[in-house]
């Protein structure tokens, strides 16, 4: 592909236009990598960043008949290549995040399900027995039970959504020492579960038995900014 008219008359000129042009697209290819984070696209960012490397150092500059620099550069074609193919690549992420988000506004609302069902859970299993009966019966392509595959091991969340790339843990807490155990847990969760290729969200939902356990300012504070994928979830029980 040729593009980008340079004029260079001397090898140094050349030199400095290819350093600057250079520049140009590396600038231009962080911005496309915050912009697919921002569209919640890890894979298509990742897929990138690994044609980005493969590219580098391949930019010439060449000299054609009519006696006009013009520049040859893989990573411009690269580059002008992902743009055009992003729209539809967004606009599938967009959705994907729109119809993940309204799962977590269901899992807010957990308190409601929970006196909906007639029952006070006393464990986290009574817990997820109410919650799963629920989820089934609302949502298409829930599952109980599913295995997150990471090499070598393979980890099973308390419920997923694998049409959605989602999964879900639940912790159920009585005091402080629950709250404990279960900010552990997670957090040994967000480094097993980030290495899956399959599921690129995960909600943690924190229900407990009054609000004098924890507060959302905690919650957050002991998680500080873990992953991008990950949502922290703070209920109490009605």
């Amino acid at each position: 592909m040729q593009a980008t008219h340079l004029g260079a008359d001397t090898e140094e000129e050349t030199r400095l236009l290819q350093q600057q042009l250079d520049w140009q697209l590396q600038t231009a290819s962080e911005s496309l990598l915050i912009l697919l984070e921002m569209l919640g696209a890890p894979r298509a960012a990742e897929r990138f960043t690994a044609r980005w490397d493969d590219a580098s150092g391949k930019m010439s500059l060449a000299l054609d008949a009519g006696d006009m620099d013009y520049v040859s550069c893989p990573r411009f074609e690269m580059l002008s290549a992902t743009f055009e193919s992003l729209v539809p690549e967004a606009t599938q992420a967009v959705t994907l995040r729109a119809k993940q988000d309204i799962v977590r506004e269901a899992l807010e609302c957990t308190p409601k399900i929970v006196k909906a069902s007639n029952k006070t859970p006393n464990s986290e299993t009574d817990l997820h027995t109410i919650i799963h009966k629920h989820m089934e019966a609302t949502f298409v392509g829930y599952l109980r039970k599913t295995a997150i595959a990471t090499s070598p091991k393979y980890y099973i969340p308390d419920g997923a959504f694998p049409n959605l790339e989602l999964a879900i843990e639940w912790k159920y807490l009585r005091n402080k020492d629950d709250l404990k155990r279960a900010i552990d847990e997670i957090k040994t969760d967000i480094n097993s579960y980030g290495q899956s290729r399959l599921y690129t969200r995960f909600f943690g939902v924190f229900y407990q038995i009054n609000s004098s356990i924890c507060t959302p300012r905690e919650l957050k504070l002991a998680f500080g900014n873990p992953t991008p994928s990950w949502d922290m979830i703070l209920v109490t029980a009605p």
